[in-house]
């Protein structure tokens, strides 16, 4: 196919003059073929052979075609133009000068699949300020296109740039409700925690934030910075029971805080324990226990630790539950010494033998 235009057209250039309706008859034909092979290398060279010729206006006459082709056609055309014409999108000016043309040929039923390269083509995330702009100012998108295009923004945002919080923002609070935003998500999980206005009421916010997958980037830093914030933020037992409920959800999480609740414990700030253990004791999750359990298995001097972490426990209750787990850490720790004893003993025996030969 690739051969067959590339004859047309050196003849063409040759003659000196072409019909626009053959030009575009030949070029429907082989575009429409690596369509239905899914082939946008095979596209992209037939568009670069008529592109490069002076006696035909390229993208008027794409434009001609797709207008007239069924909507996945369509796209692949769209698609085809933006790949290998970046001048389209380069500048917010081009894009909506192209926006433009597809609206004057009533195509706007595809300002959805330009927006998206846009999006993905994004280098600085200060351009997501533009891109939002320009959707609120644009009409007739679905709400599926609106959706991907915040999403594809979103995944542009840099986790750990201060900067990012004003865009983290801007993104959770124009999207459509059908997206699901999660690096925005998380941004404004950690920085609520130091808004004053907010951090009254941060769990509501965050059951706003919970429907987007809120809390599950595995990022440790940020699980870190999350986990500090909050106890920072000197949560009360509810607000805590709450956070707790919710990390359980998250092995990652739930490592971080109860390492954490366990690290401020002591004779004389039990409260962060007992809520621990109370939420362990009334919900019975399996990923809270095992977190419980082997954080216990890092404590220094484990067995004076463990007494006093089951005698600052406020209920007989959680006493007795707090025993059981505290007894299967025990076996962990032996567990351990064992294995360690008998890889010294091994090697021990191998370094014995080498001396004596």
């Amino acid at each position: 196919m690739e051969v067959y235009v590339q004859i047309y057209f050196d003849c063409a250039t040759i003659a000196g003059s072409v019909r626009e309706e053959d030009i575009r008859s030949i070029v429907d034909r082989s575009l429409e073929s690596c369509y239905r092979y899914r082939d946008l290398e095979s596209a992209g060279k037939i568009f670069e052979m008529f592109s490069a010729s002076q006696l035909i206006d390229a993208q008027k006459i794409l434009l001609v075609i797709a207008k007239n082709a069924e909507r996945g056609y369509t796209e692949f055309i769209v698609n085809l133009l933006i790949k290998y014409d970046e001048n389209i999108i380069r500048s917010k000016s081009s894009l909506i000068e192209f926006l433009k043309k597809l609206k004057a040929e009533r195509m706007d039923s595809l300002f959805g699949a330009v927006l998206k390269h846009r999006a993905d083509a994004i280098k600085n995330p200060s351009e997501i300020n533009q891109i939002i702009e320009l959707l609120n100012n644009i009409k007739g998108l679905s709400k599926e296109d609106l959706a991907d295009i915040f999403m594809r923004l979103d995944e542009k945002i840099i986790l750990t740039e201060k900067n990012s919080i004003s865009i983290a923002k801007l993104i959770q609070n124009e999207m459509p409700s059908s997206a699901s935003c999660l690096k925005s998500a998380h941004i404004v999980a950690l920085d609520v925690l130091s808004d004053k206005r907010q951090r009254a009421n941060f769990t509501e916010i965050y059951n706003d934030l919970i429907p987007q997958g809120f809390p599950i980037i595995s990022d440790s830093n940020y699980i870190r910075r999350l986990t500090d914030s909050l106890f920072k933020a000197k949560l009360n037992n509810e607000e805590l029971e709450y956070i707790v409920i919710l990390f359980s959800k998250q092995p990652k999480y739930i490592a971080e805080l109860v390492s954490a609740i366990l690290d401020i414990t002591s004779s004389r700030q039990t409260e962060e324990w007992n809520v621990l253990v109370s939420v362990a004791v009334q919900k019975q999750d399996p990923a809270l226990i095992d977190a419980i359990v082997q954080a216990c298995t890092q404590l220094k001097q484990a067995e004076k630790t463990l007494a006093l972490l089951n005698d600052i426990l406020k209920s007989k209750k959680n006493r007795d539950f707090f025993g059981q787990l505290s007894q299967k850490s025990r076996e962990i720790i032996r567990s351990q010494k064992t294995h360690s004893g008998l890889f010294g003993k091994f090697f021990s025996k191998d370094d014995d033998s080498k001396r004596r030969r």
